[in-house]
């Protein structure tokens, strides 16, 4: 499976390194630093000055690991160019605008807009809370560098605000609110932690759901490897014969 890479910072280190383990083959790379894509280029793919010879390229799928701006900025184009978005960047998404832009490009191009799990799991389970009445919450906790700010609670409210005030850092609370189709309530605590830790609570009239995720953050500690990781692991999930969802 041939991939294009948007973004070529950390997140796009971890899936270069990672991709032949999945049977992923990245053949092209885009940074706006072309610094970037250059020194990725040592591992594999050929790195492009231009969006425009990028999105040009002989690959299926782009992996969006750059920002939620970045989202903004080149989805429509990738989708009108004929590449399936994989888009690890999912606070761009809490956009109600942007999102139905996208959906009706994909729609009208005959392309997919894929969500991998990213940081967290369990999204299989939590998706079914889409269909009936329910409540979600979110608890994550990270250090306090990945903030910016001092110990203890510094956030508590709703998933469109939370990605709106921490666009980098919560990307799980914007992947949940999709998954569930609710405003997620979140919590959100600096504490002095080597690992990232989310924490999701539903309840259903079905039963009560529970899901505790520790995650060793990349070297930017905003974000982590597994979120890094679940975009190959669903890459590679669409060819096989036997999908375990």
């Amino acid at each position: 499976m041939k991939v294009g890479l948007l973004g070529c910072g950390n997140l796009g280190r971890i899936i270069v390194e990672n991709a032949e383990k999945f049977g992923v083959e990245i053949v092209s790379l885009y940074d706006r630093e072309y610094s970037k894509a250059v020194e990725l280029s040592k591992i594999c793919g050929k790195p492009c000055k231009s969006f425009e010879d990028f999105v040009k390229g002989d690959f299926d799928f782009v992996i969006e690991a750059a920002s939620a701006e970045a989202v903004k900025e080149y989805g429509e184009r990738i989708l009108e160019n004929g590449k399936n978005l994989v888009v690890l960047s999912t606070a761009a998404l809490i956009d109600e605008d942007l999102l139905e832009k996208l959906k009706r490009k994909a729609k009208e191009f005959g392309k997919k807009i894929y969500v991998p799990s990213g940081a967290i799991a369990g999204l299989d389970g939590l998706s079914v809370l889409k269909f009936f009445e329910s409540e979600v919450k979110l608890v994550t906790r990270k250090n306090p560098k990945a903030f910016g700010r001092n110990l203890g609670l510094i956030f508590k409210g709703f998933a469109k605000e939370a990605v709106k005030k921490f666009p980098r850092n919560l990307n799980v609370a914007s992947t949940i609110s999709l998954a569930t189709g609710k405003n997620v309530e979140v919590e959100v605590y600096a504490e002095n932690l080597e690992s990232n830790i989310h924490e999701v609570l539903a309840k259903w009239e079905f039963g009560e759901i529970y899901v505790r995720v520790e995650n060793v953050p990349s070297k930017n500690v905003k974000s982590s490897y597994l979120a890094a990781l679940s975009a190959l692991s669903l890459l590679r999930n669409l060819k096989e014969e036997v999908v375990v969802w």
